[in-house]
């Protein structure tokens, strides 16, 4: 959208001459797309800003009549993007929803999704503290676990030695406001940073703080390393198998721009607040773009020629510890709508583990 902003049209001309042999692909078109201020209430959960200039629509808008080449992918559309009566008409979904049990072979499965967190109780820092403590609990236990499967059995599996261990989490923090730090009743970044140093980590349990400012890794010891920097290295750190990193802290970060396949254990402290007032619905947009972090296909390396070539206790056990996820959320109703829809069978985003796995701990109990 920034050729918008050339006083002279000399950018934008050029690349509207350029007809059908010039292509605009927007990656996650949902954010920023609404075509007009007065329907952010309905895409959005927003008040109606006159200083929302829609951009990113304008620029597409304006190669429609110059090249059929633009294209927006994501994979939670707005309601004026499904909705013909509502907005513009611009927009045209252009291939069916994938159902989850399509593609189970290039996905995580969901192993729980905890909805316990007691907004209510947020006030007390042992009870933060106590889901901060099963989260790197689970973390650990997860590698632990995989380790141990590798020493003990690579001896007559070979193969086993090129499968990569490192299990990580993240934890989305509320905002940090004045009347959060007065009332002491939100898990806002400075916080759960203290409530983390209260904890003893493992001694290679390193974690990264990413914030509008940049990122920092810290040890842990809760000091600061020389691992820092406005990029995104912090990525690159998260995905190192021999990095220490194994903890994502995200404030304002989540709902894009992180692809990290190890991530096994989630602890979303924000409940959502946008709403669609006139159906009286919330709108989880970011909540499901927070959850789809989690669906990165893991299965340490390994193909699935190599998994089968496994014992099935074998494989069932990497695929059971690497390619399932638990998020902890908050009880509440923006939650639930949000669980609700990322597990529909037909419109949702993943798959639960019990449907692919089988067997302890997923198996579903059948009516006799």
């Amino acid at each position: 959208a920034n050729i918008l902003k050339n006083q002279n049209g000399d950018v934008l001309d050029y690349l509207r001459s350029l007809g059908d042999k010039f292509a605009l692909i927007r990656d996650e078109v949902h954010y920023g797309s609404t075509s007009d201020p007065i329907h952010l209430p309905k895409n959005m959960g927003a008040v109606v800003n006159p200083k929302f200039k829609a951009r990113m629509f304008t620029i597409m808008d304006c190669f429609v009549d110059t090249t059929p080449w633009v294209f927006g992918l994501t994979a939670t559309p707005t309601t004026e993007m499904i909705d013909d009566s509502f907005g513009t008409d611009k927009y045209r979904i252009m291939n069916p929803w994938v159902l989850p049990t399509q593609i189970t072979g290039r996905t995580a499965w969901v192993g729980k999704i905890h909805q316990t967190l007691d907004l209510k109780k947020y006030e007390d820092d042992d009870y933060l503290k106590s889901s901060i403590r099963k989260l790197i609990f689970n973390v650990c236990s997860r590698s632990n676990t995989i380790q141990k499967l590798v020493e003990s059995n690579a001896g007559a599996y070979p193969i086993l030695w090129e499968l990569k261990t490192k299990t990580t989490g993240l934890i989305k923090v509320d905002i940090t406001t004045e009347k959060a730090r007065k009332l002491n009743h939100k898990a806002y970044l400075d916080r759960v940073l203290r409530l983390i140093n209260e904890i003893q980590l493992p001694d290679d349990f390193y974690y990264i703080v990413t914030t509008d400012s940049g990122w920092q890794e810290y040890d842990s010891n809760g000091n600061a390393t020389d691992n820092s920097g406005e990029g995104n290295g912090w990525l690159t750190l998260m995905n190192d198998d021999n990095s220490k990193a194994r903890l994502l802290i995200v404030v304002s970060k989540g709902d894009k721009g992180i692809n990290i396949p190890s991530l096994t254990d989630g602890l979303i402290f924000r409940n959502p607040t946008p709403r669609d007032k006139s159906i009286n619905k919330w709108i989880v947009r970011n909540a499901l773009q927070l959850f789809g972090r989690f669906v990165r296909k893991n299965w340490g390396g390994l193909t699935l020629e190599q998994l089968n070539s496994l014992p099935y206790n074998l494989s069932y056990e990497i695929l059971s510890q690497l390619n399932t996820f638990e998020i902890e959320v908050p009880k509440s109703s923006q939650w639930k709508q949000t669980v609700e829809e990322f597990l529909h069978p037909t419109e949702g985003y993943a798959i639960e583990a019990a449907y692919v796995l089988g067997g302890w701990p997923y198996r579903r109990k059948v009516a006799a």
